[in-house]
Order: structure tokens, then C-alpha cells, then sequence
């Protein structure tokens, strides 16, 4: 008698086994949401590679193209193209490359060779020049100064700016962006003149 009361009592109650349910059910939901975590800020970080490599490559295809400029008469040539619009600034020379940002957030560089780079929301130059002042002594200062215009040069448009000529260093500045995710990165190129005449060879 007293072996069959005692295993009328072996189990679990119901009690217990809702107990275990919601400790089964907590337990579950919270390594899902630790999953999801992990998998967002995996998602983050590959979305911040993403946007650091496409910006690099902006700036190494442009810094490439601009150190390979060449240099008339001791000056950088009055043949490139540089200048702004809406959608940032263009550089290049005729029929060799140009260099733009497209309204697709795109750089894109033309010619010879094309190459496309994504997720790019902004491309702009500034330049460094040191032309002779009003005492005709050389000096530094950069185009576009505090009120002053950019660069406006572009000979198969018939426009011609002439403090092409005494740029000295071209910055360089990218932001790739993706999402709600940006990153913004500058360089700076040394122009093949008079002021820099140890310039890597032309190609």
C-alpha cells in the first residue's frame, strides 16, 4: 500500500511544468534577442567596412589621376578641367580621364578607362596654390579662400581660371555613406610644378 501511494505521487505537478514553460520561454526569447543583437551590430560592421573601402578607393583613384597631372613651363597645366557644380567638383584632363560625382552617389571616372565607386555622397577639392601677390611676392592660400569662388576651369567649355596654373597641393575629400551610416575621409596631393619638382615620373 504504502509503495503505491508513493508512486502516485512521482511527476510533476501542473504548477511546475508552467513554471518550466516560462522559464523555457524567457530563456529562448532572450538568447533570440542576444541573436539579433550580435547579427545587427554584425550588419553595422560590415556596413562601416564597406563605406571605409569605398571611400579609400575614391581618394586613391583621384590622388593617383592628380599626381599624375603633368606640369607646363614649370606651372600645372591650364588643360585640366576643374571645376564645381551640383554635384560637387570634377577633375580631369581632355580625352586622358575626368573624374565626377554622378547624382546616383557614384564617382565615376571616364576615358581612357572607366571605373565606377558606390555609395559616394560627396566629392570636393580645394586647392592649394602660391601665386604672386600684389607685391609680387610669392604666396600661400587655398581656392576656395572665405568668400571666394571655386576653381573654375574647364577649356572645352570655353572657361579658363588662371590660378590653375599655381596650384601646389590638391585636398581631397570623400564621404561614402550608406543608410544612416557616413564616413568622410581627406588627403592631400602634391601637384607636379615648380614648387614640387620631385614628382613621381609620368606614366
Amino acid at each position: 500500500m504504502r509503495r503505491a501511494a508513493g508512486r502516485r505521487y512521482r511527476g510533476i505537478t501542473l504548477i511546475e511544468m508552467m513554471i518550466y514553460g516560462a522559464i523555457t520561454l524567457l530563456t529562448g526569447a532572450a538568447l533570440l534577442m542576444l541573436a539579433a543583437r550580435a547579427w545587427a551590430n554584425y550588419e553595422v560592421l560590415l556596413t562601416q567596412n564597406m563605406i571605409q573601402r569605398q571611400a579609400r578607393a575614391a581618394v586613391d583613384l583621384v590622388a593617383d589621376e592628380i599626381r599624375n597631372i603633368p606640369g607646363s613651363s614649370g606651372m600645372w597645366d591650364t588643360g585640366i578641367i576643374a571645376y564645381e557644380d551640383e554635384n560637387g567638383s570634377r577633375i580631369g584632363r581632355a580625352n586622358v580621364f575626368l573624374i565626377r560625382r554622378t547624382n546616383r552617389n557614384q564617382l565615376l571616372r571616364t576615358f581612357g578607362r572607366t571605373t565606377t565607386i558606390n555609395n559616394i555622397r560627396s566629392f570636393r577639392l580645394v586647392y592649394e596654390i602660391r601665386a604672386p601677390g600684389n607685391t609680387g611676392d610669392l604666396s600661400w592660400r587655398r581656392i576656395p579662400g572665405a568668400g571666394e569662388a571655386p576653381m573654375n576651369n574647364n577649356p572645352q567649355q570655353g572657361q579658363t581660371d588662371e590660378r590653375i596654373r599655381w596650384v601646389c597641393t590638391v585636398y581631397i575629400t570623400v564621404t561614402a555613406g550608406y543608410g544612416n551610416q557616413t564616413y568622410t575621409l581627406t588627403s592631400a596631393v602634391k601637384a607636379r610644378n615648380q614648387f614640387y619638382s620631385l614628382a613621381p615620373p609620368l606614366r
